[in-house]
């Protein structure tokens, strides 16, 4: 007899649940998918079946998959979902009690965290931040507090006008859980959503120009979109905007406001080439960027995380949001209290590469000369 007692709860349930989820199967379907706990194989020999048949196919496949899947659909799929549809919720509590009960036991997941507001990013240890912090070859910090203005850029362009280039669903969540993060690792967020590769630009140079970088330690610049190898797109398939465009504008000679300080690019967006009649993306040497005469490198402690290799796809979750972010949010949460950037990159660059199907992120132009630790709670 199996020794998990939610595997028995579908078990005995399996018919009534069978008609309670036939009404939103292909979400739950999608929401399974999203959290990995079918591979996406699976997924579509499911997706392939007749929907009327569909609940009894996916509750066998649950329940054949033997101990703790079952819990993992309860708390990861079931109990999120019910939160957002009401009817579902009524029906499962009216007629299948048992179940119902055992859901509203069962611990959320970060992201649902997240949403209600009582998840936290792991705060480093006085006693770490106290050693670490002096290292000569560690970013200085500013202590948290009123004199400290670090800002965070959030790019996300979610629908489109060219043909071809598809609605982007699930990046909201993406920029949902990246506010949370960059609020907790106390950054302003700044969110501009559906903007073509000119106001991308303009964006990125106005946000360089930014008082406030004077009075912090270093930034976050995110960008989320469709791309090609060239680039990533604005909202036309022949708006593009190449990426050094972004390391331009943050540059020594364009962002003094953050010489010397660390400056986190990170791109999510696909790296192959369609066909296409995109422009070149725009020449990114404009003559209204003054040099400012100083003599330092031209561009320096810069890094950039992209979503995936060139000639490569990147992946996204039409319910959970792209791989990357998800991963960097869950890596942060837990390891930024002793782990420094490129650690973390690390750590987010396998959980990636792990997934089904797997991406492949890469951390290029990385020009960081220290460690750059968050320090989160200093």
């Amino acid at each position: 007899m199996s020794g998990d007692p939610n595997l028995r709860l579908i078990k005995k349930y399996k018919v009534h649940l069978r008609t309670i989820l036939y009404p939103s199967i292909k979400e739950i379907l999608d929401r399974l998918d999203a959290e990995d706990i079918i591979n996406h194989s699976e997924y579509i020999m499911l997706d392939e079946k007749p929907r009327a048949e569909l609940p009894r196919f996916l509750l066998d496949h649950l329940i054949d998959m033997g101990e703790g899947v079952c819990t993992r659909f309860l708390k990861e799929t079931l109990l999120p979902y019910c939160r957002e549809n009401t009817p579902l919720r009524d029906r499962l509590m009216s007629e299948t009690k048992p179940v119902y009960e055992v859901l509203m036991t069962l611990k959320t997941d970060v992201t649902d965290s997240v949403t209600s507001g009582t998840e936290r990013v792991k705060a480093s240890r006085e006693d770490f931040y106290n050693s670490t912090k002096g290292e000569e070859y560690v970013y200085r910090v500013r202590p948290r507090g009123p004199a400290r203005q670090r800002q965070a850029l959030i790019i996300n362009n979610m629908n489109f006008t060219g043909e071809g280039l598809l609605k982007r669903n699930g990046s909201e969540e993406d920029v949902k859980y990246l506010v949370w993060l960059f609020k907790e690792l106390d950054y302003t967020p700044i969110v501009h959503k559906d903007q073509s590769a000119e106001e991308i630009e303009n964006l990125v140079k106005k946000f360089a120009k930014m008082d406030e970088h004077m009075h912090s330690d270093s930034t976050f610049v995110v960008v989320m979109s469709h791309g090609c190898n060239r680039g990533v797109f604005g909202k036309g398939k022949n708006d593009l905007l190449s990426i050094e465009t972004i390391y331009t504008a943050l540059n020594n000679n364009n962002c003094p406001g953050l010489k010397d300080k660390p400056k986190i690019i990170i791109v999510q967006a696909c790296r192959v080439d369609i066909a296409t009649d995109s422009a070149a993306p725009k020449e990114v040497v404009d003559a209204n960027w003054e040099t400012g005469g100083c003599r330092v490198p031209r561009e320096s402690d810069m890094t950039c995380l992209y979503s995936t290799l060139p000639d490569d796809v990147s992946y996204r979750s039409r319910i959970k949001g792209s791989f990357l972010i998800q991963h960097l949010v869950e890596v942060m949460k837990e390891h930024a209290c002793t782990e420094h950037v490129q650690e973390l990159f690390t750590r987010v660059k396998d959980k990636c590469s792990m997934k089904d199907p797997p991406q492949m992120p890469v951390d290029e132009r990385n020009s960081l000369r220290r460690r750059f630790y968050l320090f989160p709670g200093f």
